[in-house]
């Protein structure tokens, strides 16, 4: 049988995956959640303009992504902050400087 052959989806590596997380980060981060583009975060991550849509059905599904993954990471940054606190008032203050700390390096994902 002749023409093109079809090839199963690839399923995307952690380096893959993070690569394209930080490509998304940084383009929402630079012009916000209304102004970035698909074809910008396809060129950041080095793929085509079209791998996106392998991985997120529309926009609202890749900004939520976005927002899910810095929930994560500020929800780590206050825990671990408040680990080793043996009063509840030092975690709690530990936590909120955690809080404020994470506000301040990535504020693409408070956008």
């Amino acid at each position: 049988m002749g023409g093109r052959e079809v090839r199963p989806p690839r399923h995307p590596t952690r380096a893959h995956l993070k690569k394209h997380r930080s490509a998304r980060a940084d383009v929402i981060g630079e012009v916000g959640p209304a102004g970035f583009t698909w074809r910008e975060v396809a060129r950041r991550a080095g793929v085509s303009h079209n791998a996106p849509y392998r991985h997120f059905a529309d926009r609202e599904k890749l900004l939520a992504a976005v927002a899910a993954q810095g929930f994560r990471e500020l929800t780590r940054a206050m825990r671990d902050a408040g680990q080793g606190q043996a009063e509840p008032l030092d975690r709690l203050k530990a936590a909120g400087l955690a809080y404020n700390e994470f506000a301040l390096r990535p504020p693409e994902h408070l956008r």
